[in-house]
């Protein structure tokens, strides 16, 4: 009975494990601060691609961890498919080089968690406050540490960053549409541009598994967590969204998922386009 004990409760432990490690949204909803951001302009002008895919610019899918640090992974994301595009450096031929210019994740996320705790989620406005006015220098400069989430840049680190500050931004309309939300997310795409997205997330989302390529969440419309991703590409002939995750390759397809554009619309609740001219 004793060793029948143990072992419920050492099951116990292990399945709230890996619920801490798989479910971290981290994003915290705020739509008052969401709306002093700058709009995108909110023109529907008809989008004349039929797909758009910038997957090549995107680093090796990096994992959270149990962190909240989604929209850290995020911003760092896009900021990092930015410089590459700059650059014209794509995975194809120059993944070492993307993989030595990927932003640091901790220096957004160790600034700009609302709590002291690593289970501490983020508001998006204080996260773009942050690489406007400080930027944020390279994983290699202060890499990201699963275990510790007080770390602090030095000066160096912040002198680097300063290089890297966004320009200008812009956030989609709200409230909105959901057939305006997606063509505002097409427009973007269309002109090179990924889309830093906050997405209600429902449970079965953290079940996604590997080689999964699509997440259809249930109920559509549904979920109250809010989590980061970057959409990457769209394609009109399936009508399908693609988002890049931050839990590791071995979510979804090497960490992108598919979305079909009725679920992304009614998922997506915020929207920004960053402008950093000039790198």
């Amino acid at each position: 009975m004793k060793s029948l004990i143990l072992s419920i409760v050492f099951l116990s432990l292990c399945l709230v494990s890996t619920a801490q490690n798989t479910s971290a949204p981290g994003l915290l909803w705020n739509d008052s601060l969401y709306l002093l951001l700058p709009v995108y302009p909110a023109d529907m002008r008809s989008v004349t691609l039929e797909q758009a895919d910038l997957r090549a610019y995107c680093p090796v899918a990096g994992d959270q961890a149990g962190q909240h640090s989604c929209l850290g992974f995020a911003l760092c994301n896009t900021m990092t498919m930015l410089w590459a595009q700059k650059n014209k450096k794509t995975n194809t031929t120059d993944s070492a080089w993307i993989a030595d210019n990927t932003f640091s994740v901790a220096f957004i996320y160790n600034q700009t968690k609302a709590g002291k705790a690593c289970t501490s989620g983020s508001f998006i406005d204080v996260a773009l406050q942050l690489v406007q006015t400080k930027g944020a220098c390279l994983r290699k400069s202060f890499p990201y540490d699963s275990l510790d989430c007080s770390r602090q840049p030095n000066a160096r680190q912040l002198k680097e960053a300063m290089h890297f500050r966004i320009d200008s931004l812009q956030r989609f309309p709200l409230p909105a549409s959901s057939d305006s939300m997606l063509h505002w997310t097409l427009h973007a795409l269309s002109a090179d541009h990924p889309v830093l997205a906050g997405l209600k997330i429902t449970p079965n989302f953290y079940g996604v598994g590997k080689d999964q390529d699509r997440w259809q969440p249930f109920p559509a419309g549904g979920g109250s967590d809010g989590h980061a991703l970057v959409v990457v590409g769209f394609d009109d002939v399936e009508e399908t969204i693609t988002l890049f995750n931050s839990q590791g390759t071995q979510w979804g397809k090497g960490g992108f998922i598919k979305m079909s554009y009725f679920d992304y619309a009614k998922q997506l609740r915020y929207g920004v386009v960053l402008f950093p001219k000039s790198w």
